[in-house]
């Protein structure tokens, strides 16, 4: 039995400091990994960092990571030499555009892209046929993850056994107010409109983008003001509620029928907790795990324990990896 009991760091019982720690207090050295190209279509590939283990029918993680983020970074890398060193095999996902491969695609990832992760579970399950395979994402990915297997409902154990998402933002209209508001949120709003903006002009400079950047980018202050500018328009969504209408998975997780976990926190600063509140679960397959502190996304814990480090969640990933996930409680 996997214990899911969190104990947070006495210094980072606070949902913005568990948050930031989880950017700034991390030290992992450079994990080797093989380059792998997915094709999606005729004009789409990704890439994935894969790490894999001799034993063939070994567990498989795939990790999937969250907005402006992308394959490298310190949590994937330690997940993936975690998920070696417990004799899993690792596959990291670049979403489209991400990790400077905007020339890979002709569009970047939006939140309600699922054919990306299809893709890759597609290619890992061919790869690796007797292996079990466990979906880990984080944020964004979180909810594409989750949108995926309610779309494909009990379509979806051909592709996958197991899927894990840390921190989704399941309903994109409330975590947009959220992240617009006041105080703090004006740090995390600023980190990703920087992120956004950089994607948008590196494809402009590969001659991508249908509009005038320029204009569109000086007026996005905002996250619902970028999609409404940005994302809709290329995406050809006739606003920006309408694009979270369509991309935001909370409608589909009723529809989900493989073994699915996500966890959420009282204190994440970006995704609201109410959203999970209003969830109605009519089926086993789906775990809701609450928990009071976390932040968003870091789960640094109080003490190790019998765990490698404090990165909690990263351990609970490989536990739950391990396990037939019918099987557990």
């Amino acid at each position: 039995m996997i214990d899911l009991r969190f104990e947070p760091s006495r210094a980072l019982r606070n949902g913005h400091l568990q948050t930031l720690w989880s950017s700034f207090g991390r030290r992992y050295r450079r994990v080797p990994s093989e380059v792998h190209t997915v094709a999606v279509d005729s004009l789409t590939r990704v890439r994935v960092r894969v790490n894999e283990v001799h034993d063939s029918r070994a567990p498989a993680i795939v990790l999937v990571h969250g907005m402006a983020s992308q394959s490298d970074a310190p949590y994937l890398r330690a997940l993936a030499d975690k998920a070696n060193r417990a004799g899993m095999h690792a596959y990291r996902v670049d979403l489209r555009g991400c990790g400077q491969t905007e020339s890979w695609s002709p569009l970047a990832y939006q939140a309600g892209l699922t054919s990306d992760l299809r893709a890759v579970l597609e290619t890992v399950r061919q790869r690796r046929p007797q292996a079990r395979v466990t979906l880990a994402a984080w944020s964004l990915g979180g909810n594409m993850a989750l949108k995926l297997v309610g779309e494909l409902g009990h379509a979806a154990r051909r592709y996958v056994d197991q899927v894990v998402a840390v921190c989704p933002p399941i309903d994109l209209d409330a975590c947009a107010t959220r992240t617009d508001g006041r105080g703090m949120a004006r740090v995390y709003r600023a980190f990703l409109l920087r992120s956004l903006r950089a994607q948008v002009r590196q494809r402009a400079r590969l001659g991508q983008e249908r509009f005038e950047v320029g204009a569109r980018l000086a007026r996005a202050k905002t996250l619902r003001t970028f999609d409404e500018l940005v994302t809709a328009p290329v995406w050809h969504y006739s606003d920006a509620n309408e694009y979270y209408r369509h991309a935001s998975a909370l409608p589909w997780i009723a529809r989900i029928r493989v073994p699915t976990w996500i966890f959420a926190t009282r204190d994440d600063p970006l995704v609201p907790f109410e959203i999970f509140e209003a969830l109605r679960l009519d089926h086993d397959a789906v775990r809701l795990q609450r928990f009071d502190h976390g932040g968003h996304c870091s789960f640094y814990a109080r003490d190790r324990g019998r765990d490698p480090d404090r990165w909690w969640i990263e351990n609970r990933l490989i536990d739950l990896a391990a396990v037939d996930a019918s099987l557990t409680p």
